[in-house]
């Protein structure tokens, strides 16, 4: 119920999580519908199991092609020179920015 709420919120994490519970109760074309949520917003892990729906019949190659590029775009979004310096300055530098 938890999940269910934060996910209609655009939690990320959140939905990845419900697609995960659904394909283990076996639901797995509710569990694509919350992975290509997910991987639409740039969710790797989501991508990631799209593309193994796809092996599996459940995903069609379109499907997986229109994921996959608004994927790649929603990543390109998060992109950004200072997201980059941090990533090389490493978490460890970062923290002492925070203190």
């Amino acid at each position: 119920q938890h999940y269910e709420k934060a996910a209609t919120e655009g939690h990320i994490f959140a939905r990845f999580t419900l697609g995960v519970l659904e394909c283990k109760e076996g639901h797995r074309d509710l569990a694509l519908q919350h992975f290509l949520i997910s991987a639409k917003m740039g969710h790797k892990q989501s991508m990631d199991n799209v593309k193994i729906l796809l092996t599996g019949s459940i995903a069609t190659e379109a499907i997986c092609a229109e994921a996959l590029q608004e994927y790649e775009a929603a990543v390109e979004d998060m992109t950004s020179t200072s997201r980059e310096e941090a990533k090389q300055m490493g978490a460890e530098n970062i923290r002492s920015f925070i203190i």
